[in-house]
């Protein structure tokens, strides 16, 4: 079982797997917690699902989470802590609507900003992908500025664009960036650059970790 962590601007994603083994008896649960300050209280929050996301949070800020399931005898094994820090707005500046990739865990993330002046009349974005740049094809919708495309294979180029929606319908292209997802490259534990059009880097953080038979629960540490 690994925990996934995918840092954004003042939030994080968390997600993770269900034990191969329960111990014999049914997983009734998740613990999370999490602290802003390591040596002060911790927060608990129980779930029933295996992904969270941590709202909230302050900009460039470093993490500290790990996870436990629950059942009927008690706690499981708590894995080892792992850490993620928030993006920054320097990263993706409020201004821009550059498009950032990285790769995580052998998916890709994409991050962008809203068109400046018209986020307000934005209902939502087409995301188009290709192996090159002219055999784009429609991948998906969100309504966020930010996706995660879990459908891609080791040793690839991927082509992607953003598309923005409007009432009145498909914009033009606001963001266009090519990641590779190079053989061998040590996607778990050490963070991703990848260039974007206008020059600008984007740094995401990936945490995983490993958990023992009964479950798993979630915990926290932040510094700055």
């Amino acid at each position: 079982m690994n925990l996934t962590a995918v840092p954004s601007l003042g939030q994080v994603q968390l997600t993770w797997n269900a034990p191969a083994n329960d111990g014999g008896a049914a997983i009734t649960g998740y613990n999370l917690s999490w602290s802003l300050d390591p040596n002060g209280t911790f927060a608990f929050l129980l779930l029933s699902e295996t992904s969270y996301v941590h709202e909230g949070l302050e900009n460039s800020t470093t993490i500290y989470y790990r996870v436990s399931a629950i059942n009927e005898v008690g706690e499981g094994e708590k894995c080892e802590v792992v850490s993620v820090t928030t993006l920054s707005p320097s990263i993706l500046s409020p201004g821009s609507t550059d498009l950032s990739a990285s790769v995580i865990n052998g998916s890709i993330s994409l991050y962008w900003n809203a068109p400046v002046g018209e986020e307000s009349n934005i209902t939502g974005y087409n995301i188009y992908r290709g192996e090159n740049q002219t055999a784009m094809e429609y991948l998906a919708s969100t309504t966020g500025t930010e996706f995660l495309d879990g459908d891609v294979q080791s040793n690839m180029t991927y082509y992607y664009e953003v598309r923005a929606l409007q009432k009145s319908g498909e914009g033009e292209i606001i963001g266009s960036v090519n990641v590779s997802t190079a053989v061998g490259a040590d996607q778990g534990t050490t963070p991703t650059f990848f260039e974007t059009a206008a020059g600008q880097v984007a740094l995401v953080g990936l945490a995983l970790c490993g958990v023992g038979i009964v479950g798993y629960g979630l915990w926290g540490r932040r510094r700055k």
